[in-house]
């Protein structure tokens, strides 16, 4: 049962989450690591828009063995915000799509390296933040292989979330070129930033919601590191309710439960609430594809109610997208359902609901 909720809705276009530029430098011959320290300490030249200071690292394993036409040439620059890891990938742009050549850059604050790789089109595919080895990614060998690798949000950190992007190029010798890529986030934040209640012309005029929790229900557990677009969850946490089994597998519970620690009442309160869920934008609901919902539960004169919103349904939405954020502002105006798994009635509240591409940290600008 689904109703339209009284609410404002904003569109708002914001700074992407983190953005990689590409300075792709292109030399015949295979180099040795000498040649690449020279090349790191050149490539500042190269971007005089982007002089931060960065320190040559030398070539991936790839670079210094292989006989290689082309020399991809890698600086890297990053904001406060910090990296626990940047997997780059360089994929054949053609029908196979084999892998050219990998690098793997731990915490990658202040970095130059290289890569090696033929010349011709490529895909270039980056991973941030990945909770695998080096050593654990050889049984990537195309980018069919890369788009079969899920995650879960279960593992996912709030200083290190997973992200990706990807650029195209065309890799000519003697003859640099350039391209920009944003990394994203995989996940989206549903942000309770505002609420309160007011039971004016009801029997229970003047109480107070106690014992209030807020979490997500029927939310993606997986996702693709590339996956973008349509997507219909495989497996599903909180099914039709909170569920404490699922919440013991997180790392950090507060991703998708947090409890506020007031009474709700007539005066707004601003709990600054934020959890995070995978997209879910799947247009019809059914038994293996639920419509995710912010469940807001408490309890009035001891008897507990729940009120759950369909996120981001409303007036033809396709529910949670990547890399959004879905900013809510509630006022309760009657008691809500006895099922967490019921979404409220139109008359049960007011809600100001706004969208925007998430902007949670500071951007990063990486030079290749």
């Amino acid at each position: 049962m689904i109703h339209t909720i009284r609410r404002s809705r904003e569109q708002i276009s914001f700074k992407s989450f983190s953005l990689l530029k590409f300075t792709l430098n292109f030399l015949k011959s295979c180099c040795s690591s000498s040649q690449s320290s020279v090349l790191g300490k050149t490539m500042l030249g190269l971007l005089p828009a982007l002089s931060y200071g960065c320190t040559a690292e030398g070539l991936s394993p790839s670079a210094e063995k292989a006989e290689c036409k082309t020399l991809i040439q890698m600086a890297g620059i990053s904001s406060k915000e910090k990296y626990s890891s940047i997997d780059i990938f360089v994929f054949r742009d053609d029908d196979l799509r084999i892998l050219d050549c990998y690098q793997r850059v731990e915490s990658p604050e202040y970095w130059t390296g290289a890569v090696c790789s033929s010349s011709g089109d490529r895909i270039i595919s980056v991973c941030a933040n990945s909770r695998m080895a080096a050593d654990e990614w050889p049984w990537i060998r195309s980018r069919g292989s890369l788009e079969k690798m899920t995650v879960s949000l279960e593992l996912e950190r709030r200083e290190h979330p997973y992200m990706s992007g990807e650029v195209r190029v065309t890799a000519r010798e003697n003859r640099p070129t350039s391209a920009e890529m944003t990394l994203r986030p995989l996940v989206s934040e549903i942000y309770l930033r505002s609420i309160s209640c007011d039971f004016k012309g009801k029997p229970y005029e003047g109480e107070e919601i106690t014992d209030v929790k807020v979490y997500l229900t029927n939310i993606n557990a997986e996702c693709g590191m590339l996956e973008d677009g349509d997507i219909a969850p495989s497996r599903v946490i909180n099914p039709a309710g909170l569920c404490h089994e699922d919440l013991e597998l997180f790392e950090d519970p507060d991703l998708v439960y947090q409890e506020i620690d007031r009474n709700i009442g007539k005066a707004w309160i601003k709990p600054e609430i934020k959890l995070w869920c995978y997209a879910s934008n799947a247009p019809e609901e059914s038994i293996g594809t639920p419509f995710s919902r912010l469940v807001i539960e408490g309890k009035i004169s001891g008897q507990t109610y729940y009120w759950p919103i369909n996120i981001n349904r409303e007036d033809g939405n396709t529910g949670i997208d990547r890399n959004r954020q879905y900013i809510y502002d509630i006022k309760i105006t009657r008691k809500g359902s006895t099922d967490p798994d019921i979404p409220v009635e139109a008359e049960d509240m007011e809600i100001k609901f706004k969208t925007a591409i998430w902007e949670e940290k500071e951007n990063c600008i990486v030079g290749f």
